[in-house]
């Protein structure tokens, strides 16, 4: 028994495999570094912990009390700080902040180094429920990230 392949079928199976193999190319090069130099980074999830809690006691944590206005507050991540133990090779942080307290309408931004972005993380004002947000920030070469609140005073939960 003799098998017979026709050449469309040649033809269909080597378009087949030249499609397949351009699209692992293209693949391969949109999944490249976003920016040159980088090295790629690994979300690694960790246990819930609280990292800063500047509230009164007995829920304070850490050493940082109420934010007052136009105030930036640096947190280390690296470590042991608070309740939590973060790699020390830690390059970012995904978070959970809450602001509570807020004695005038103000805004908080969470950033990692450098000038303070013109952007705002949290929202919160008087009156209202703890507001809270998901908040991704890089680390500065250090392990720390910052906090600024513009205007009055609030409390701040990490």
């Amino acid at each position: 028994m003799s098998v017979t392949i026709g050449v469309r079928t040649l033809m269909s199976f080597a378009a087949g495999v030249a499609a397949t193999v351009t699209a692992l190319m293209v693949f391969q090069a949109v999944t490249a570094d976003a920016a040159p130099g980088d090295t790629d980074a690994t979300f690694v999830p960790v246990t819930a912990c609280r990292l800063a809690d500047t509230r009164p006691e007995p829920d304070q944590v850490g050493s940082i009390g109420s934010f007052g206005a136009d105030t930036t507050e640096t947190l280390m991540a690296h470590g042991d700080n608070g309740m939590c133990s973060l790699p020390s090779d830690a390059v970012g942080l995904a978070l959970n902040v809450t602001a509570v307290n807020a004695s005038a309408p103000t805004f908080l931004t969470v950033w990692g180094d450098g000038e303070r972005p013109v952007a705002s993380s949290l929202n919160p004002a008087p009156g209202q429920p703890p507001t809270p947000n998901a908040v991704t920030v890089d680390l500065a070469g250090d392990g720390s990230f910052k906090i600024y609140n513009l205007d009055g005073t609030v409390d701040v939960i990490v």
